[in-house]
């Protein structure tokens, strides 16, 4: 099987183009809480306006282009395999990028998501191919654990095949994930036999339990079941995870940020020398307004009318938004951020393998005019990224060639009862086979080959520090 290039590939700039109309971009992949449904919530997250402006102002270029890694490179390598994901809702964005990546494959998927707030039953979500939340009847207590088999070539209903949830006296629904450390959210690709696992662990520090559940479950928000126990669960269950905590540390945490790294990358260490592919991912770059350049959150400086009335204009303003998020100063334009350069530092001093660093930083640092809108008090985020297939596709590239590298792909299943291999559909669909590779041209995915491919390839999530 023949190596993939682990470098984290470039932007290049294309020449201007004429004007064009905004194009749907963002699928309503179901988030961690399903709540983007309608064309309003998906602007608070897609690139739009401005940001498609952006987006066809430069193409990423892979380190061994033209033939990057696909997801059907990844599923064929991964058969039989489970990958998990452990990290804040910057790791969320990007396990959602990966859903929207084998929904386009029209392959059908087995998604389960266990959520904290609410008891979502079969009769709270929209019949549409993603069981979007509907806002008009939505519980706001109890919890739920609902599993749905989505399919990108089905007429648009919802199939959710398993609902749990309620306001039992225990409380399990809204507290399992805590309580037990088990994923968030789980994916299942049946046809490649592939599992995916999302673990949300923030930081190393405990998480609110609502005061009455404090006598019977105090326990389950502990800094241990968050972080070590969470971080242990997905080394254990499965054969490849990746890993990253960062921007919820802020200068004043910098002894506990490198403490807590350095505890990730031990873990990492001890799930490698068991055999598995342990990675870790460069925190994302932040694009705040600041009087040093910097983009930091905790450096952010005067965002809105507010503090101009205040006279606060260039001085650090917390209680006020970003009007815009703002390039890095030439000081940070080409340099790792202090989270990042901690990371490194531990990896060379720990023995922690470079290449099993997943790069993203480099590719995040120009692309200021890339960060979505919010639907908290702020109307704009320079921590998380708008999404776009072509932006995305550039961030899961390294992730997919390190998966690739290390799996060589099992020969073909032969005689058990299992689900059909990719590129065989059941009865009545038109699935791709792995071997037609689907990229996107800019307008949806089409086979290789179809057209000319101007960018890449995919989708996003969850929310941060800095609110």
């Amino acid at each position: 099987m023949p190596t993939r290039c682990l470098e984290a590939g470039r932007w290049a700039a294309v020449a201007a183009q004429p004007k064009l109309p905004d194009v749907e971009q963002c699928p309503p992949i179901l988030s961690r809480y399903s709540w983007i449904g309608t064309p309003s919530e998906r602007a608070v997250e897609c690139c739009t306006g401005h940001r498609q402006k952006a987006v066809r102002e430069h193409h990423f270029v892979p380190c061994d282009a033209p033939t990057p890694p696909t997801i059907a490179d990844v599923l064929a390598a991964l058969r039989g395999r489970t990958v998990a994901m452990v990290g804040d809702s910057t790791m969320h964005q990007l396990w959602t990028a990966l859903v929207a990546e084998i929904f386009a494959t029209g392959r059908p998927v087995d998604v389960t998501q266990r959520v904290l707030e609410f008891d979502l039953q079969p009769q709270n979500h929209n019949k549409d191919d993603m069981c979007t939340v509907s806002h008009t009847n939505t519980p706001r207590i109890g919890g739920c654990e609902n599993t749905f088999r989505l399919h990108a070539r089905s007429r648009p209903m919802c199939n959710l095949t398993r609902h749990q949830g309620g306001k039992g006296a225990d409380f399990k629904w809204q507290l399992r994930p805590m309580c037990e450390s088990i994923p968030d959210l789980e994916l299942r690709v049946p046809a490649a036999d592939v599992t995916f696992l999302f673990y949300r662990m923030d930081a190393n520090r405990t998480r609110g339990v609502r005061a009455a559940w404090q006598r019977t479950h105090g326990h389950c928000g502990t800094a241990k079941k968050n972080f070590a126990d969470k971080l242990d669960a997905a080394g254990r269950n499965a054969d490849a995870l990746v890993a990253n905590i960062g921007v919820w540390y802020g200068h004043e945490e910098k002894g506990a940020y490198r403490a807590d790294v350095a505890h990730v990358l031990a873990r990492l260490q001890a799930f490698t020398a068991a055999g598995k592919l342990a990675m870790y991912r460069e925190s994302v770059v932040q694009h705040f307004p600041t009087a040093s350049g910097s983009g930091l959150y905790e450096e952010r400086t005067d965002g809105g009318p507010a503090a101009k009335r205040g006279g606060l204009r260039g001085a650090v303003a917390r209680s006020t938004c970003p009007t815009q998020c703002a390039a890095l100063g030439d000081r940070f334009a080409n340099q790792l951020d202090w989270r990042n350069r901690v990371l490194h530092e531990l990896v060379a001093r720990t023995g922690f393998a470079a290449e099993r660093v997943l790069p993203v930083a480099a590719l995040l640092r120009p692309m200021a005019h890339l960060h979505k809108n919010t639907k908290w008090h702020c109307t704009l985020d320079c921590t998380h990224y708008c999404y776009h297939p072509a932006v995305w596709s550039a961030l899961l590239d390294s992730f997919y060639r390190r998966l690739i590298n290390h799996f060589e792909p099992l020969p073909a299943v032969t005689a058990r009862q299992s689900p059909p291999p990719p590129g065989v559909s059941p009865a009545g669909t038109a699935a791709p086979a792995d071997s037609q590779r689907l990229v996107w041209d800019g307008v949806g995915f089409v086979p290789s080959g179809t057209r000319e491919r101007p960018w890449g390839g995919v989708t996003y999530g969850g929310r941060v520090r800095n609110g």
